[in-house]
């Protein structure tokens, strides 16, 4: 959940204004993420002691055999993997053509820039306008 919203977050922002690619927004993304996991990682273990949840209270013998070593390893990859089927819930409510919209968006800007401090100096002239018409909104748009 963590990762993506960072991740949407900084492409929406940085990567529009940077024209980062995608994965790049996602690799800071998934840093945030990790970091948040590293620092909050003993506040939810004292939550889960708040709670009166059982400590596993195995001797340093126990700790070293096979078994549990495997079983516990189980646990923390089947905790991980429903961590992220969690946090992948977040792809149902996240407005992923909000991002290409303004990368779009700034695109465009750019070019019609382009279009018209390079087309006054080509034709030699002082002023200009630029016209673009919508054909699906039908509307007419100035520059």
């Amino acid at each position: 959940s963590v990762l993506i919203h960072a991740g949407e977050t900084i492409d929406s922002t940085l990567g529009v204004r940077f024209a980062l690619p995608t994965l790049a927004a996602a690799a800071f993304g998934q840093v945030f993420s990790d970091t948040c996991g590293v620092l909050l990682g003993s506040t939810i273990e004292a939550a889960a002691e708040k709670l009166g949840l059982p400590m596993p209270g195995l001797t340093e013998e126990q700790q070293t055999l096979g078994t549990v070593k495997r079983v516990a390893t189980l646990g923390r990859v089947c905790g991980v993997i429903m961590g992220c089927l969690l946090g992948m819930t977040n792809f149902l409510i996240v407005d992923w053509e909000a991002t290409e919209r303004a990368k779009r968006a700034e695109e465009l800007k750019t070019i019609m820039r382009t279009v018209m401090e390079d087309g006054r100096s080509v034709l030699d002239c002082a002023r200009a306008t630029l016209w673009v018409v919508d054909e699906e909104q039908r509307e007419l748009w100035s520059s």
